[in-house]
């Protein structure tokens, strides 16, 4: 199962193995939505959006597991790109990111002041950060002269050394650090545990931390789009290997 369509169409063929009377008709009712558009989802023809979902999601009582599973998959289904190097170098600041998130939300409004205000930075900062992501080709001036987002999901590159994501991580952390103070804790969530590990099981921690934070994240972003937070994971070694003497 890869995408939203599919797995729309699945639900609908256990209805009708079900009861073999059960028509489009009746399932686009049981959704709460008209039989012309349910048809489109069904072939593919229109892509589902986020609160459609969670509409249909509703009216046929799914658990929260079949919810967040059928919100995975709206995630992979929207447009993506992967960041290459060269392009990194250009936007490796976290604010890039921020700004880019920061157009998701409730009540955005696409002007200077607004964006340096909500994100703490100068008016100069904020300009200049858009001009970086438009030349980027990741966000896009339309016709009314409005900017919109060209990709709904941005990836970086993993497990691969690369300077620019390293000073990106490192300015994240800083910011962060900077935050402690100032962010009541009933707004951030800080846990951290000290353990033994052997190094061999390291490659299968790092695959579930990725998927756990894929998972967190397609789950926080269901709900209403009304801040832009970060969310860091960090397993790091805090002793130096034992040098063995030949």
């Amino acid at each position: 199962m890869q995408t939203c369509c599919e797995y729309l169409n699945i639900i609908f063929d256990l209805k009708r193995k079900r009861n073999s009377k059960y028509s489009l008709r009746a399932f686009a009712r049981d959704c709460g939505i008209n039989s012309g558009r349910m048809s489109q989802y069904l072939s593919g023809q229109r892509l589902l959006t986020n609160g459609m979902i969670k509409k249909i999601g509703t009216n046929l009582n799914f658990s929260d597991n079949e919810l967040e599973l059928f919100l995975s998959l709206y995630k992979k289904d929207k447009k993506s790109i992967q960041i290459e190097a060269h392009l990194l170098k250009e936007i490796y600041h976290p604010v890039c990111f921020h700004i880019l998130s920061l157009f998701e939300t409730e009540n955005f409004q696409d002007e200077i002041g607004f964006i340096a205000s909500r994100l703490g930075i100068s008016e100069e900062q904020a300009a200049s950060y858009l001009e970086t992501l438009e030349k980027s080709n990741l966000i896009k001036k339309n016709d009314s002269g409005k900017r919109t987002l060209c990709y709904d999901v941005i990836r970086t590159s993993a497990n691969v050394p690369n300077a620019e994501l390293r000073q990106s991580h490192k300015l994240s952390l800083t910011k962060i650090i900077e935050l402690i103070d100032t962010v009541d804790v009933k707004d951030r969530e800080m846990t951290s545990v000290t353990l033994c590990v052997d190094p061999i099981l390291l490659p299968k921690a790092k695959k579930k931390i990725s998927d756990f934070v894929e998972k967190l994240a397609v789950s926080l972003e269901s709900g209403r789009k009304k801040e832009v937070y970060e969310l860091n994971v960090q397993l790091v070694p805090m002793t130096k290997p034992i040098r063995r003497s030949l």
